[in-house]
């Protein structure tokens, strides 16, 4: 077993294709297919299932696929160490996050990292707070952000950064500059509301203000379900209803009149969590986009 078998096979698991890989890693189609079948034979065991254009890890391979990417970055971190991080070498960072961060908080954090890492290409995907759970179950990301705290046994949670959140009521709606917790939740039952879809960090943090009013979201008058804070924030400012939403979401909106953004009270904030696989040694690059997040003060 080599460094360039490893290579290989992690990078076909990664993007789920020998062309990808080939093309990621710089080495031609029949070169990768070569090293993995090299590795499979010398382990006596399938590694990677071909079905066509689809490729996915067997059971040993699964096993093998995080063990194979923490020698691999044991490896660059040593050298690393050795040589330092080459700030011109090209590299990948792939982060699952949920949909305020993935919108409004990644961008402005990435563009300040790319001032000093300016070869780094960033990957980002967008789900909800549990898909990004079950996402860092599986290959493909280094690490995931999420709006709630989701216990699973394999992931490791660490508090990022505290959002807050506002109440949104369409420009056209007269009155309440301001409310209470204890006014906020008459004016709730009197309105529309416009709620996100369940998986989502924000309507867990909606149900529990909810619930310490005794309130269920039953007894709130909703009219649509949508799966995105952008979505939301546009029914809100087409009339549909009230909701509630990241305050970093809405400022410019609210400038511009678009939408009006009640202030809440202290219990309104909610946390926002980096989520890391406990037994996966993140690249050196990723490592330190990672200690940055942890570091970094939006406010």
């Amino acid at each position: 077993m080599d460094m360039k078998q490893l290579e290989a096979f992690v990078a076909v698991i990664k993007y789920n294709s020998f062309t990808k890989a080939a093309n990621h890693i710089y080495l031609s189609q029949p070169t990768i297919s070569s090293h993995v079948r090299s590795l499979e034979k010398e382990l006596e065991v399938q590694l990677i299932v071909r079905t066509g254009k689809d490729v996915y890890p067997t059971s040993s391979g699964k096993e093998l696929f995080i063990q194979a990417q923490n020698i691999l970055n044991i490896r660059d971190e040593a050298i690393n160490r050795i040589k330092g991080i080459d700030s011109k070498i090209k590299k990948d960072i792939s982060i699952v996050a949920s949909s305020v961060p993935a919108q409004y908080l990644l961008p402005r954090l990435i563009a300040d990292f790319q001032k000093d890492y300016s070869n780094v290409l960033f990957h980002v995907h967008q789900t909800d707070s549990y898909g990004v759970i079950e996402e860092l179950n599986g290959p493909k990301y280094d690490f995931g952000i999420t709006g709630a705290n989701i216990q699973d046994m394999k992931i490791e949670v660490t508090p990022f950064y505290k959002d807050q959140l506002v109440l949104i009521v369409p420009a056209t709606l007269v009155g309440k500059e301001k409310l209470s917790v204890d006014d906020l939740f008459d004016f709730l039952k009197e309105q529309p509301f416009v709620m996100r879809e369940k998986g989502s960090g924000t309507r867990q943090q909606i149900e529990k203000m909810l619930k310490a009013k005794n309130i269920d979201i039953s007894d709130l008058n909703i009219k649509a379900y949508f799966q995105d804070t952008q979505s939301i924030v546009s029914a809100v400012s087409q009339g549909m209803g009230i909701s509630f939403v990241s305050e970093n979401a809405v400022i410019p909106l609210n400038r511009e009149g678009k939408i009006r953004m009640i202030p809440l009270e202290e219990e309104s904030r909610r946390q926002f969590y980096l989520a890391l696989r406990k037994d996966l040694l993140l690249s050196p690059i990723a490592q330190i986009f990672f200690d940055y997040l942890i570091n970094y003060r939006l406010d």
